[in-house]
């Protein structure tokens, strides 16, 4: 399993981010919100699971929304959590959980689940596990909102990614970024591709995938 603590940079990961990306990574995180909410609008207990969520800045986003639902946030680093919490304070419609998605195998049933550069650390048969847990997770008609890296879309990327895996691998000791897009996982985990966009000339990409 790759490791994936940032606490050593929780502090200044927001600010690292828009030095190297400005608001580009924000946009991509924001680009499911309306989609999500329409998801939400069928039912009222509606549940939204977002994995590697980290310093929380989505999450505030998604509490200002005015639907019915509750949140299980879940990030392996406990710094990341401490952020995120100090963003949002203490929210009776939140969840925290510092750990790993397959703790929650039996918390099935989302209505989304939501998946904001968090893929880019597996590859090959991890990535097929990771996602096969992912698609356990999700209710019937739910969504899957991805949002990562392309690199073969664009050399810029790849520089990026590769400067990205030299930093954290020195400063957080984070294990490599691989950079693999899931589709045929997904595909193979009985999802399918509903809505798909991107910016930097595909160098970043958002989907979502409906069950």
């Amino acid at each position: 399993m790759a490791e994936l603590d940032y606490s050593a940079v929780a502090r200044v990961y927001a600010w690292l981010e828009r030095l190297i990306f400005g608001s580009l990574l924000m946009r991509a995180r924001l680009w499911c919100l309306g989609l999500l909410e329409t998801q939400l609008e069928a039912g009222e207990e509606n549940r939204v699971l977002l994995v590697g969520e980290g310093d929380g800045r989505f999450l505030e986003k998604l509490l200002e929304c005015d639907k019915y639902f509750r949140v299980d946030y879940l990030d392996l680093s406990e710094g990341m959590m401490r952020e995120a919490r100090a963003r949002v304070g203490e929210d009776a419609r939140v969840r925290w959980h510092c750990g790993d998605v397959s703790e929650l195998v039996e918390s099935r049933g989302y209505a989304a689940v939501v998946l904001h550069f968090v893929l880019d650390h597996y590859e090959g048969g991890e990535l097929a596990g990771v996602v096969a847990k992912i698609s356990e997770l999700v209710g019937e008609g739910g969504s899957v909102f991805v949002a990562d890296f392309d690199e073969t879309a664009h050399w810029k990327v790849r520089w990026v990614v590769r400067w990205m895996q030299v930093f954290f691998g020195w400063t957080a000791r984070v294990d490599k970024v691989f950079v693999a897009r899931a589709d045929a996982y997904f595909l193979r985990n009985g999802l399918t591709l509903y809505e798909e966009s991107s910016f930097w000339r595909g160098g970043v990409y958002m989907q979502q995938w409906k069950m």
